[in-house]
């Protein structure tokens, strides 16, 4: 601006200032010359320096000085509250924190209100930064897994697979992730469905106790219908008594001169003294 006068001329240079430079070019009733600029840099504009120089009527609007009485900025808040409500609210523990930030939420604030229109912003975005994921589930892995504890690994030659399967089990994933763990479950299905048992163990042979010769039945001695020889008894042999012995009669003396016909008598009596004798000696044999 450039004023001309009879009695003086100012020029005035405004740049990136708050007041502006102002020189005064002396004239005749003026001999005085002052700068009463006070340059402001890009930093003091944006952080709201140059507005409270302004006074309680001025609020920072974006980077530069507004009206008070102006609305506040509430375009991040808006921005925050779209984004809570685009969450699907079945993928969190709990979702109270948002609920109570969105409620928080205060319209009709002027300029002079804007760093608290921030915060309310700030905090939704906070609270659904802080969202917990439900967990996946796992429900069908654990009956994969029941099951194959149930088997005795000892009577398949492939189990390892299905330990394998187990083993690789990853329980960090979060409901998002649901379709890995069911390919988890899945894993551990087809590597049981593809045991194979263990032939079984081929039994020793055993060997047939000999049976000890069995004596052939003797038979009954059947009767015979031929009429058996009749064999004459043996008689039990009898004691047969002892014969008393027979008193030998003494010989009587014979005289030597034999009476007158008695010879015939003396012949008689030697036949029976040595048939009395021979009978003694048969009955003693016998007995022996």
């Amino acid at each position: 601006m450039q004023t001309n006068g009879s009695d003086y001329t100012a020029k005035i240079f405004t740049t990136n200032c708050y007041q502006g430079n102002v020189t005064v070019t002396p004239g005749r009733y003026n001999t005085l010359t002052k700068d009463t600029s006070t340059e402001k840099t890009a930093e003091e504009f944006a952080d709201g320096t140059v507005t409270r120089l302004l006074g309680a009527s001025f609020a920072n609007g974006g980077g530069f000085p507004i009206l008070g009485s102006s609305p506040a900025d509430y375009t991040a808040v808006d921005a925050a509250l779209a984004e809570a409500n685009e969450l699907d609210r079945t993928l969190y523990t709990d979702l109270s924190a948002v609920d109570t930030a969105v409620a928080n939420v205060v319209r009709g604030y002027d300029r002079t209100h804007q760093s608290e229109v921030d915060a309310m912003a700030q905090a939704i975005r906070d609270a659904v930064k802080n969202l917990v994921l439900k967990g996946a589930d796992y429900t069908a892995v654990d009956a994969a897994i029941t099951k194959a504890n149930a088997l005795n690994k000892d009577d398949y030659t492939n189990f390892a697979a299905v330990q394998a399967a187990i083993d690789a089990v990853d329980r960090t994933k979060d409901i998002t992730q649901q379709s890995e763990v069911d390919a988890m479950a899945a894993d551990i299905q087809h590597a049981l469905a593809a045991l194979e048992k263990k032939p079984a163990p081929t039994a020793a042979p055993t060997a047939v106790p000999t049976a000890a010769p069995t004596a052939a039945p003797t038979q009954a001695p059947q009767e015979s219908t031929a009429p058996a020889a009749t064999q004459a008894p043996t008689p039990a042999p009898t004691t047969a008594p002892t014969a008393a012995p027979t008193a030998t009669p003494a010989p009587q003396a014979v005289s030597v001169i034999p009476a007158t016909g008695d010879g015939a008598n003396i012949a008689l009596l030697w036949v029976m003294l040595v048939v009395s004798g021979g009978a003694a000696l048969w009955i003693g044999r016998k007995k022996g």
